[in-house]
């Protein structure tokens, strides 16, 4: 069985680990220096939640609202995890928040370079602009004919 809770300061450094694991070879790929202080730094002001499993860390995400739209800092699963339903559960948690906080557009950014980007593509990302391997993308709540909406829709998460 699953959990999703806010972080507390004992889950970080996990959190931290898991966005390490999943991001430090994408983004050396691109030529982008990784500066772990500031990340954590960057991180630590978020408003951080983990799913566990257990007491075990499994995913995470970072995300941060302000009136127009609420953005993903950082969405993570461990690799034993990815392709599971971990990521629908972590973004039905995303839209609720959304939605509750009445914003029009979830937004994120992805590297080019990961094959996360289709994940976020299915759910109905659209691609707003890219800029040094980094693609900036936003899902419109609105989009009355996205599938994954109308789902979560009719589960009565929107």
């Amino acid at each position: 069985m699953f959990t999703i809770n806010k972080a507390g300061d004992s889950d970080f450094e996990s959190l931290y680990d898991l966005i390490y694991q999943n991001m430090y070879q994408l983004q050396s790929e691109l030529g982008l220096p990784w500066n772990a202080e500031g990340i954590k730094r960057h991180y630590r002001a978020k408003d951080n939640w983990v799913i566990k499993s257990g007491d075990i860390i499994v995913a995470g995400f970072s995300i941060e609202a302000n009136e127009k739209c609420l953005f993903i800092h950082s969405l993570q699963i461990t690799k034993s995890e990815q392709g599971g339903l971990l990521g629908y559960r972590a973004f039905k948690h995303i839209v609720k928040e959304a939605t509750s906080l009445r914003v029009p557009y979830i937004k994120c950014c992805v590297f080019s370079n990961n094959k996360a980007k289709e994940m976020y593509s299915l759910v109905g990302f659209q691609k707003l602009s890219e800029s040094k391997g980094i693609l900036e993308l936003q899902l419109d709540l609105n989009d009355r004919s996205n599938l994954f909406l109308r789902r979560l829709r009719t589960e009565k998460i929107v």
